[in-house]
């Protein structure tokens, strides 16, 4: 493994434990993580002993088209650009999924991980497509807002399965920042 992959995982660690914290706490269900995978991203149990992968992908601007709105002063991207880009993450996920995830195939967790989109604002424009969450092979779907994570503290929004859809925030804790 290079050291750009080892990196890469890295940060994919950091992410995942906000997630897990903030899935705990919409669900009720504590997910422990066993260990770091390829396809999917991590192994993990649930707290009945099942074993479940969890992927994360991001859903953000690519390096150039975020340079240049930098330039232009815009700082986050329409709701209509983060669907697109959930839409085609889930068709490649799913494609991956199904050739390469071994026996978590139908078992995992797949998070989209919301960079330049607030969730807040997203929301709002998702409420009537729960259909379209439907065609696939995971066990679950859920948007994560990555956007302002300064104290980890992050909101989740479940798309499938239809038993957890809907928007799950995180009231903020006083005193739960780490520096005064």
């Amino acid at each position: 493994m290079s050291d750009q992959e080892i990196g890469k995982k890295e940060l994919e660690l950091i992410d995942l434990h906000p997630f897990l914290e903030a899935y705990e706490y919409a669900t009720g269900e504590r997910i422990t993580l066993l260990g770091g995978s390829e396809c999917p991203d991590f192994i993990c149990s649930r707290s009945n002993g099942e074993k479940i992968g969890i992927e994360l992908t991001e859903i953000r601007w690519d390096p150039k088209t975020a340079f240049a709105n930098n330039i232009f002063g815009r700082e986050e991207m329409e709701p209509f650009e983060a669907l697109e880009l959930i839409y085609h993450q889930l068709e490649t996920k799913e494609e991956k999924r199904q050739k390469n995830y071994g026996v978590l195939s139908d078992k995992t967790i797949l998070v989209f991980q919301l960079n330049d989109c607030p969730l807040s604002i997203l929301k709002n424009f998702i409420d009537d497509l729960q259909d379209d969450f439907n065609d696939h092979g995971f066990i679950e779907l859920w948007l994560a807002d990555y956007t302002d994570d300064a104290f980890h503290d992050i909101h989740l929004f479940c798309l499938f399965p239809s038993k957890l859809w809907g928007y799950y925030e995180r009231p903020y804790i006083y005193g739960s920042k780490p520096y005064g």
